[in-house]
């Protein structure tokens, strides 16, 4: 989480004097007027990997209750630049569920996002069409076509995660 370090904002601070674009990652649980400026002024994008649609999922996978404070943070982010707010979902076992999924649409439709991206658990699933038994189960694969199907349904656009190679390494 980058805007844990002490010189984030001197950071940044360069970065926009010297307008110069950059993406940050980051999980959303604190505002920075800094990152407000910077998409105002079209210098920043946000990705912030939420990973759930509804708060008890959200403190399941991350050990923390901030579902509500992130996507509110979210919101003011994308009042000001919502071309600049990329909200992420990581699939994994716990999280690939149609409640979940309709969930985190849901909340991307009350807080106004229009970009979301998606991606899977590379800890666990590293080849998407591997003849390992490490292949993701169809309940994954049903889940994330329910959320294509749902963002495009509600003016979302989806991006894939850069990580998704065709083939594992092995094959």
């Amino acid at each position: 989480e980058p805007t844990l370090f002490t010189e984030f904002e001197q950071i940044l601070n360069i970065l926009l004097k010297n307008e110069i674009r950059t993406t940050i990652g980051t999980n959303c649980i604190r505002s920075f007027d800094i990152i407000k400026k910077g998409l105002q002024n079209n210098l920043i994008e946000i990705l912030c990997s939420v990973d759930a649609g509804t708060s008890n999922k959200y403190h399941e996978i991350k050990g923390q209750n901030f579902h509500q404070v992130v996507w509110d943070n979210l919101e003011q982010y994308a009042q000001l630049n919502n071309d600049s707010v990329i909200v992420k979902y990581i699939f994994m076992d716990e999280n690939a569920s149609g409640t979940e999924v309709l969930a985190f649409i849901n909340m991307c439709r009350l807080k106004q996002i229009s970009k979301i991206s998606i991606s899977r658990d590379i800890r666990k699933y590293r080849g998407v069409l591997s003849a390992s038994s490490e292949n993701m189960p169809e309940q994954m694969f049903r889940a994330m076509a329910l959320m294509m199907f749902e963002a495009i349904k509600n003016n979302i656009e989806v991006y894939f995660d850069v990580n998704w190679p065709v083939f594992s390494d092995d094959e």
